[in-house]
Formats: C-alpha cells, sequence, structure tokens
C-alpha cells in the first residue's frame, strides 16, 4: 500500500490507492492534506519515463492514445486556420507593394509626349485655309528614307521634319451664346462687327472694338472666344489660350471652343493640354472633322503613329475636301514606312491642291523610298515647276536622276542648288560630288 508523509509533522501512514483526490487527516498532528490519486478508473498507471526524461507515444496506455490524439485533432483545425490567415496577409502585403511599384513604373503622359519643335514662320500657299510650314518629310534616322545621291559619297544631311498646322479657329462656326451674361443688342452689334474686321485682315479694328466692350461682357463666352480668335491671328498663343479657358469655364458643353482650346495649345508645344481638349471636343461631338485632325496631328508629332492614323482617317472619312487632312496622313503613313498608301494619300492631296508644291515633293519622297526614281523624278520635277526657287527640291531632283544614270540632269539640279544655296555643309558636300561628276570621262 503507498504511504505519505503529512506535509505538517512529517508523520509517515499508510494510506489505501485511491482513484480520485482525497482529503486525509494525519493521526498524530491532526492536520489535513489532499492526497492525489494512484490511477484512474479503467486505465493502467503510466510507464516511468527514460534515463533522457522522455515518455513516447508507445509509452502511454490505449486510452492515453486516444486521449491524446482527440486532443490533437481538437487543436489542428486552430493551427490550420491561424497558418491560413498568416499567408493571406503576407500575399495582401506582396500584392500591395508589387501594385504600388506596378503603378509607380508606369509611364504618365508626359514620358510618351515630346516637346515639339517651334513652328516656323509659314510659307505662301495657294488657299488661304491653312499655312504650312516648309521642310522635308526625309529623315536620316530612319531606315529606307531617301538619304543618298551616291553610295560612296559623304553622308548629306537632310533637311528638317515637317510639322503640320490644323485648320484656323475663324473657319470653325461659333457656339451658342445663351451661356453667361447676356449682351445687349448694342453689344452684339460690336461683336460682329469685331468678327467682320478679323475676316478682312483688319485685326488692329477688331482688337479696338473688342477693347471697346464694357466689364459687363467679360461673362459672356462669345467675347472670349473672339478674343481668343483674335489672339490666334496675332500669333500670341498664349493669350489664345488663355481667352479660350475663360469661354470654356463660362460654356463647358461647346466642342468648337475645346477644339480652339486644343490648337491653342499645340501651337504652344503642349501636348498633354491639347490632347486633353481634343478629346473633350470628340465627346461632345463626335463628328467633328477638325477636332480628329488635331488629335491626329498631336498624336503624329509625338510619334503616336497608330493613333494618329486612326484619327486622321476618322477626319477624312468625316471631311475628305480638305488637302490638309490627306497630306498629314500620307505624313503618317511615311512615319510608318507604309509608302504605298502615303503615296495615295498624297494623291489626293495634290488632286485637292494642285498648285502646293510640297505635295509631290512629298509623293516624290514615296516614289523614292519604293525605288521607283523615274516615278521620283518626275514628281520631284513637278515641286521645281511649282517653286523653283526652293534649293531643297533641286537636291532631291538631282538624287532622282543619279539613281537613273542620268548623270547630265543631276548636275544640272544639283548645280542648281548650290546656286541657291551656296553656304552650307550640304551644298559643299554636293559641290564635292559635283566636281566627281564631271571628271568622269564621257562614255562612248
Amino acid at each position: 500500500m503507498p504511504e505519505r508523509i503529512c506535509p505538517n509533522c512529517g508523520e509517515r501512514m499508510t494510506v489505501n490507492p485511491t482513484a480520485v483526490p482525497l482529503r486525509i487527516r494525519c493521526p498524530a498532528c491532526g492536520g489535513s492534506f489532499i492526497q492525489r490519486p494512484d490511477v484512474q478508473p479503467g486505465r493502467e498507471p503510466r510507464r516511468a519515463a527514460d534515463d533522457n526524461g522522455r515518455v513516447g507515444a508507445d509509452d502511454l496506455t490505449g486510452p492515453q492514445r486516444a486521449t491524446a490524439s482527440a486532443g490533437w485533432r481538437v487543436r489542428l483545425p486552430s493551427t490550420h486556420f491561424m497558418l491560413a490567415i498568416a499567408v493571406i496577409a503576407v500575399g495582401a502585403v506582396a500584392a500591395r507593394i508589387t501594385f504600388q511599384a506596378w503603378r509607380n513604373s508606369r509611364p504618365g503622359p508626359t514620358a510618351v509626349l515630346a516637346p515639339r519643335p517651334p513652328d516656323a514662320p509659314p510659307a505662301d500657299r495657294a488657299d488661304d485655309s491653312v499655312p504650312r510650314d516648309e521642310a522635308d518629310v526625309l529623315d536620316t534616322t530612319q531606315p529606307g528614307m531617301p538619304a543618298r545621291a551616291d553610295l560612296t559619297m559623304p553622308d548629306l544631311p537632310e533637311a528638317d521634319p515637317i510639322y503640320v498646322v490644323p485648320p484656323a479657329p475663324a473657319d470653325l462656326p461659333p457656339p451658342p451664346a445663351e451661356a453667361g451674361v447676356q449682351l445687349q443688342p448694342q453689344q452684339l452689334q460690336a461683336l460682329r462687327a469685331a468678327r467682320s474686321a478679323m475676316d478682312e485682315g483688319d485685326l488692329s479694328r477688331a482688337d479696338e472694338i473688342l477693347r471697346s466692350l464694357p466689364a459687363r461682357a467679360d461673362g459672356n463666352p462669345a467675347v472670349w472666344m473672339a478674343r481668343g480668335d483674335l489672339h490666334s491671328r496675332q500669333g500670341d498663343f498664349a493669350a489664345a489660350a488663355d481667352a479660350y479657358q475663360h469661354a470654356v469655364d463660362l460654356q463647358s458643353e461647346s466642342a468648337a471652343l475645346y477644339q480652339r482650346l486644343g490648337d491653342a495649345h499645340r501651337r504652344l508645344d503642349h501636348p498633354i493640354g491639347a490632347i486633353n481638349a481634343f478629346r473633350r471636343a470628340i465627346e461632345l461631338n463626335a463628328h467633328d472633322a477638325a477636332s480628329h485632325f488635331g488629335l491626329g496631328d498631336v498624336y503624329l508629332t509625338q510619334d503616336l503613329i497608330a493613333e494618329a492614323i486612326a484619327e486622321l482617317t476618322t477626319a477624312i472619312a468625316l471631311d475628305d475636301s480638305r488637302e490638309l487632312y490627306h497630306y498629314t496622313l500620307g505624313l503618317a503613313y511615311y512615319a510608318d514606312r507604309q509608302y504605298a498608301r502615303a503615296a495615295q494619300a498624297f494623291r489626293d492631296a495634290l488632286r485637292l491642291a494642285p498648285n502646293e508644291p510640297m505635295n509631290p515633293y512629298a509623293l516624290g519622297n514615296c516614289y523614292y523610298a519604293l525605288a521607283d526614281y523615274a516615278k521620283a523624278a518626275g514628281a520631284y520635277q513637278m515641286a521645281v515647276n511649282l517653286n523653283p526657287d526652293e534649293p531643297l527640291y533641286y537636291y532631291v531632283l538631282g538624287n532622282a536622276c543619279y539613281r537613273l544614270d542620268d548623270i547630265e540632269r543631276a548636275i544640272s539640279a544639283y548645280q542648281r542648288y548650290i546656286d541657291l544655296e551656296p553656304d552650307t555643309t550640304r551644298s559643299q558636300q554636293v559641290a564635292d560630288l559635283l566636281a566627281r561628276l564631271r571628271a568622269q570621262p564621257d562614255e562612248p
């Protein structure tokens, strides 16, 4: 029988085995204490631990193993649940970090939009719709462009790329004047007089009339639009953009105002502002060909060629009577190296404006890129006939004639080019080539 020691007096006593905690009293001192159970009902005593103090699963009795397994099964779902929560939390944090890194790495509008070279003074045109800069669609940075007159001669630099401008704002219908402050009949008459003066080219008179309007008229969008049109005609596009913005603030549902605002931003080399304004104009009036053209022109100057082609094609579908729309579409196709389609666009432009020398010149560049030097020479000759004072036309004509082995005609074109443009690096290179051509012995 098991012995117990009284914790109060240390007396040893013999007690009966018990399966439950039992309070016993010491016969010596009379104190009481709790006797721990020796066995549990229906269970065998647990085996002693080994020398390392470990008791394995094999050391448990059958009921003990069942109890331990049941306890593990109870704890197992809780452990898996906490592990799943931890995995979800870590995944959410990683996803947020990845999203932030992706968003920060995305290029903004300024990453794809580059500043455009300033516009040169407009050249004289057969029609007074839109002036175009004197320039060249040749570009030595693009493979396949016509860039050489002789494979053995030094590289000849090419002219600057062509940039175009959209239709003049005065060609667009004025927006309705219901918004803002209503003008008095006398003020409406003055506003019409100012527009008539602009149409006649008397810009100083138009400016004087607009300045004479009372301050109250500043609350009418038609007045600000007229001021913007006047500033555009004067070439002050910053003032024009400011005036159009005032008009838009007073009347935000006018597609014509947004088209004018986009044109002013484009001329100020503000491509993002121009794109936003043109897009808003198209939202308000999807059939506005001028807005589609303006948006396509800005896309083209920013090397967004596919977008430019889509917008310019839409503009032509809405209005195919504008020579400049076809011409600019030809530039887009040419930049995309679709020379056959570019040639068709330039032919359409030439059909609408047969007296514009830039059209046959650009058409000749397409034929040159397609290695059809005979047609290229014919187109360049047409450009020379329309503008015999442009040295660039003689230069490209000499290139095409040289490719055709028409040396006599090439020498004549190169000489005329040097006469018109004698003091440039390219003219010196052409003079060296000309000397070599003249030194060649004539074939029998």
